[in-house]
Parts: C-alpha cells; sequence; structure tokens
C-alpha cells in the first residue's frame, strides 16, 4: 500500500497532526489553551514540545500585530480625510474652469494652469462632464476631478467673448 499524494515519510501521520497543530494555533487566538486544554496538550504531544509552540505561536502574534494595528490607522486615518472632501457637483449651465495637465511642457511659471470659463452642458454618473466653450459650438466630455468652479462674474448667452493670443514680437525689422 502506498503513501498518501506523495508523502515518501513512513511516519506521515505526525507531519499531519503538526499541520493540524499549527493551524490550530494560527486560528486559534494568541494560546491554544482556548481550544484544547493544556493538559490533553501535553499528554499528545509531550510537555517541552507544546510549550515550545506556545512561545512560536506567541511569537507569531507578536509578529503579526504591527500589521493589524498599521491597517487600523490607516482605515481610520482614511475615514477622517474622506470626511473632510468635498464633493464637485455641477449642473447645467454652471461655469467651470478646466485644468491643464499639459502645461509643464511649456515654459513660463506666471501662466495660468486653468482654462476657461467653460459652460457646464450635461453632466453624466460618475463624474464625467460636457463642457462647451462660450465662443465654440463644440462639446467635449472631461473628468470632473480636473475642473473647478468659476467665481468671476457671469456671462450673457449672446454676448461672444474675445480672444487675445499674447505673441512674441516678429524678429528683424524694430520699429
Amino acid at each position: 500500500m502506498g503513501l498518501p499524494n506523495g508523502i515518501q515519510n513512513a511516519n506521515w501521520h505526525e507531519s499531519v497532526s503538526v499541520g493540524v497543530w499549527k493551524s490550530l494555533l494560527l486560528t486559534g487566538g494568541d494560546r491554544a489553551q482556548g481550544i484544547l486544554g493544556h493538559q490533553e496538550l501535553q499528554s499528545k504531544f509531550g510537555g517541552a514540545g507544546v510549550e515550545r509552540k506556545l512561545q512560536l505561536a506567541e511569537l507569531e502574534c507578536l509578529r503579526l500585530e504591527p500589521y493589524e494595528n498599521s491597517r487600523l490607522y490607516k482605515e481610520k486615518m482614511k475615514a477622517v480625510h474622506d470626511k473632510n472632501i468635498r464633493g464637485k457637483e455641477f449642473k447645467a449651465g454652471d461655469l467651470v474652469l478646466l485644468y491643464n495637465s499639459r502645461l509643464r511642457l511649456l515654459p513660463g511659471k506666471l501662466r495660468s494652469k486653468w482654462e476657461g470659463p467653460y459652460q457646464v452642458e450635461k453632466a453624466e454618473p460618475y463624474g464625467v462632464y460636457h463642457l462647451r466653450h462660450p465662443s465654440s459650438p463644440n462639446i467635449f466630455k472631461v473628468n470632473g476631478h480636473r475642473l473647478k468652479l468659476y467665481h468671476g462674474e457671469r456671462m450673457k448667452s449672446n454676448k461672444e467673448i474675445e480672444v487675445f493670443l499674447l505673441e512674441d514680437a516678429p524678429l528683424g525689422k524694430e520699429q
């Protein structure tokens, strides 16, 4: 009769009982005394071996305790910070500024990172907004994280906006 599942040791039942013992220690809490009585353990495994296994289990629990404390701390801090987040909800007709994420490629310290104002045409679920520039009929989609409310003066719908682009003076002739 062969040994089960490739175990070459003739005393395979001892290794199985040690594995069961380890699982009892890890799932049972700080000490295995809550699962099985101390006297019963001593009679099964001998007094010195049980004491050593209890010490190892206690060391394992001490080793895992900082990880658990760190996880609990992170959960509490996340709850504190999430409580302070202000939701940005825009509705159709609001004027918003759009964050220009590609500005870092262009030089200029004093250049604003916010473009606009744009008008919100439609708000979709999950923070997707359809924007339109007041002087253009084109509508495009943007993530709501890139928007902030425009607090400047309200524009009238029939008023056109003049856009002035500042360019460098042409080289060659100076006047």
